[in-house]
């Protein structure tokens, strides 16, 4: 036998470290197939796809709790549509087509919409426009951020390695006109919240629908953001997801990891009157109609 070629790869510690890795996620992934119920594609190497491969649906525990929290609501959703605004690869679409008779998902980027048509192409109450939503129709520049796809954004401002896309916008009001009963709207577009509640003025009030959004620290003025004040004048109220046991004290905040890190961490969904300033990944706006069913 005549050698025409040869490689030798390292086996050292890491390399054996590695190679029980990947049996490691082998198992996982068949684990975490299982959780989802889907086939997904997702970007390598980037976060959202770091955790779908890990957990098996991205913020799994964020959506658990509130759809506990939203129990109550179900035979509503059942009959009714999700509007999933910023819907990325289609990890919360997929989700939601549980619960709901139609989810209807946007996203502008069309690398990331490609990913949304391929994960969610097999599920038949999941429909898709490749569109972002605003104030106004017209098209505006994404600046991508290639290690998160998720946190690509209008807003941000754009470095020298980023890469600027220009996106197609649409407002939700224009693009729903035809729909008879909308009872949720989740709403993940990285600072770009406001603009898209002020493009559904007309949606909101005639549907009075649970509205599910982000808002960043950063956004917050005199207690208050741009989003909240304007959901508070049309009779909203608010409850957020809370992580763990909340504290500002560090050293009591030390000891309260450690005993997480023993007995689990609590994901909860709590209310009050003041909306505490914070980054919130997840803050529930809740119309009139449903604050006896889910904040008394």
């Amino acid at each position: 036998m005549k050698t025409l070629h040869h490689l030798t790869t390292a086996n050292k510690l890491k390399s054996v470290i590695d190679r029980k890795m990947v049996k490691y996620l082998d198992r996982r992934a068949a684990q975490n197939r299982q959780v989802r119920g889907a086939r997904m594609a997702i970007f390598a190497n980037e976060h959202v796809g770091i955790q779908i491969n890990q957990y098996g649906v991205y913020e799994i525990q964020e959506l658990t709790v509130l759809f506990d929290f939203l129990k109550p609501l179900g035979h509503t959703f059942a009959g009714a549509t999700v509007i999933d605004a910023g819907a990325n690869i289609g990890n919360h679409s997929l989700y939601f087509s549980r619960y709901f008779k139609h989810v209807l998902a946007f996203e502008p980027n069309p690398s990331t919409y490609r990913l949304l048509a391929f994960n969610t192409e097999l599920v038949d109450n999941i429909g898709i426009v490749n569109q972002g939503l605003g104030d106004e129709p017209g098209t505006l520049m994404l600046v991508e951020d290639s290690m998160n796809m998720g946190a690509s954004s209008i807003v941000r401002k754009a470095g020298a390695e980023d890469r600027q896309i220009p996106v197609q916008i649409e407002t939700l009001d224009r693009a729903t006109a035809d729909i008879d009963a909308i009872e949720m709207i989740k709403i993940d577009v990285e600072g770009f919240e406001i603009n898209v509640l002020r493009g559904a003025g007309e949606l909101i009030a005639r549907h009075q629908p649970i509205i599910v959004f982000e808002q960043h620290a950063k956004e917050f003025h005199d207690g208050t953001t741009e989003s909240l004040s304007f959901l508070s004048e049309l009779g909203y109220r608010f409850c957020w997801h809370q992580k763990g046991s909340a504290t500002s004290v560090r050293a009591l905040s030390k000891l309260l990891d450690i005993r997480e890190y023993v007995s689990g961490v609590q994901h909860r969904i709590v209310f009050d009157d003041q909306v505490p300033v914070k980054n919130h990944s997840m803050l529930i706006a809740v119309p009139a109609r449903y604050s006896q069913q889910l904040l008394a």
